[in-house]
């Protein structure tokens, strides 16, 4: 089949080549000039934790636990050497918040989605063996080992570099003003003779969902040579959750926050203080950390936080809602979306 897709975003991408594996000639339509990576998925640190995203609705959950059993497949498949790690998510609180560790606790053992048979209850002496670093001001944590996580910015690289190599026809700095049924519509010209458009342009197709808003989120970047941490870390708080996901040589991306806006502006300086106090708290080795980067971006949501796909008409399917879980949904949003249309 001839099929276009608009948007370029981590959904577009694993769409495209699920696509492109099964043969079907592609046009991709990307908002963003070449390098300009100003979509959601550039700015998310990668975590691929359903059984710790314990706030959102349980057929969320499960959609999560499909597909992360997807992403081990789709990394094989691009044969690029793109790490996928599986040092599990370790969750942590200090001594006065354990008011809200054990709320975190109960909920695990309660929810039906959550295999709570997996979950370790640790003490320092596991911490001192396994995760030294979180010895420091930790006596306790609990380890969910099939979490995992990866480089968003890797996969996308790698999928556009193969899919260019591949023939597909990839318009960039190209913002698609409306999908139809069979035809895209950009500023400068109408495109039609497709067999299936496909929409996932996130916020950008806001005019045609109902109810679709920016859910605004904000990360550093560091580089911390003085902290060894190796796995994923949830601080569990009673205003929020700070996570740490570690990439190589010394880095690391911490975020909690998510404001209901959809604004992109910098980071506020609230917001840089709750994470540098955070990180601080878990390792003081943070103290000496180099800030790379402050990032801000907007997560497109619906109304009841969950991911929807709809065909308005033959030839015409859209994808939107995947909220601050799109890196962890993705590979199953995508295998939802080619079933449909197959």
């Amino acid at each position: 089949m001839n099929i276009a897709i608009a948007g370029a975003g981590i959904l577009g991408h694993i769409t495209a080549w699920r696509l492109h594996q099964q043969g079907h000639n592609l046009t991709i339509y990307e908002a963003d000039a070449e390098g300009e990576n100003s979509g959601a998925a550039w700015t998310a640190a990668g975590m691929l934790t359903p059984n710790t995203e314990l706030d959102a609705p349980e057929d969320v959950l499960e959609m999560g636990l499909r597909s992360l059993k997807r992403w081990p497949d789709l990394i094989a498949s691009l044969q690029d050497g793109i790490k996928f790690n599986r040092g599990g998510c370790w969750v942590v609180s200090h001594r006065e918040d354990q008011g809200s560790y054990q709320h975190f606790l109960n909920h695990i053992k309660h929810n039906k989605v959550v295999d709570s048979d997996k979950v370790r209850h640790c003490d320092r002496s596991d911490l001192m063996r396994e995760q030294p670093a979180l010895s420091e001001h930790f006596n306790q944590a609990l380890h969910l080992p099939d979490e995992c996580w990866l480089n968003p910015e890797d996969v996308m690289n790698s999928i556009k570099k193969q899919l260019l190599k591949a023939g597909a026809n990839w318009h960039i700095n190209t913002p698609v003003q409306q999908c139809l049924a069979h035809k895209i519509i950009t500023e400068n010209e109408q495109q039609d003779g497709f067999d299936w458009v496909i929409d996932t342009r996130g916020l950008g197709a806001i005019d045609d969902w109902a109810g679709l808003r920016g859910i605004r989120g904000e990360v550093l970047v560091m580089h911390a040579p003085e902290v060894d941490i190796s796995a994923l870390v949830r601080l569990i708080h009673p205003r929020y959750t700070l996570y740490i996901v570690p990439r190589p040589d010394n880095v690391y991306i911490l975020g909690a926050t998510q404001i209901e806006s959809d604004d992109k502006g910098p980071m506020s300086v609230r917001s840089a203080l709750e994470l540098l106090s955070a990180a601080y708290s878990i390792h003081s080795g943070f103290a000496e950390a180099r800030i790379l980067e402050l990032r801000t971006n907007c997560r497109p949501t619906l109304p009841d936080h969950r991911p929807a796909i709809t065909i308005p008409e033959e030839g015409l399917i859209r994808a939107n809602g995947l909220y601050r879980h799109g890196i962890l949904l993705a590979p199953e949003v995508a295998h939802l979306l080619i079933d449909k249309i197959s």
